[in-house]
């Protein structure tokens, strides 16, 4: 593990560091930016993904359950969703750029709340387990899959295409979850007890608990 985040480490620095100084400054300004964008949504994305454990739960598992058993209808929402908003955001850009800002705004909160699903199920694949487990595991699990999911997407050239097909991935979940009803109860991750109310699941029950 510790020598494998050294050569990721390795990957993320060298080519900046190579191309930075002389007429090499904007490539390596150009590979170097989404090292620093990673070391930033880092912390921040933990915050988030901490406060969804905590405070909806059912919400999470919901997430999860999306991104594991609907890879494409995630995939098919999150192009529809991202299409849309790109081109509102274009159509916008002078008319009415608050317009295209909000929407632009509301897509990156898409993502990152659906990137609970994704980093969640990446951080149990990288841990060994078949399936995620419930607390205090799950915390293990987002955790590193936050931080593969930041560190691989800052990987010059190769990061751009990930970033963008987890983007897509992570915005259809998100819409799949809030469209979800139910979550399935052999679904909830171990140690999460059944829902008392029959495993009717609402924003307002996640919050409540």
């Amino acid at each position: 593990m510790k020598r494998g985040a050294a050569a990721l480490l390795g990957l993320l620095l060298f080519p900046s560091l190579a191309l930075a100084g002389g007429k090499g400054d904007a490539a390596g300004a150009l590979l170097f930016g989404p090292l620093f964008t990673a070391l930033v949504l880092l912390p921040t994305g933990w915050a988030l993904q901490a406060l969804l454990l905590a405070h909806a739960p059912r919400r999470g598992q919901t997430l999860l359950h999306a991104v594991q058993r609907h890879r494409w209808k995630t995939i098919l929402l999150g192009v529809l969703n991202s299409g849309f908003v790109f081109f509102l955001v274009a159509v916008t850009g002078k008319a009415a750029p608050a317009l295209g800002f909000l929407a632009l705004l509301g897509w990156i909160l898409l993502a990152l709340v659906g990137s609970h699903g994704l980093a969640r199920s990446l951080g149990a694949k990288v841990l060994g387990r078949e399936q995620p487990s419930g607390p205090p595991g799950d915390l293990a699990e987002v955790s590193l899959g936050w931080a593969v999911l930041i560190f691989a997407s800052a990987i010059p050239i190769l990061g751009l295409f990930l970033a963008a097909y987890w983007c897509v991935r992570a915005t259809g979940a998100a819409i799949l979850a809030l469209l979800a009803v139910e979550v399935p109860v052999a679904e909830v991750g171990a140690g999460e007890d059944p829902d008392p109310a029959g495993g009717v699941k609402d924003g307002v029950g996640d919050l409540e608990r």
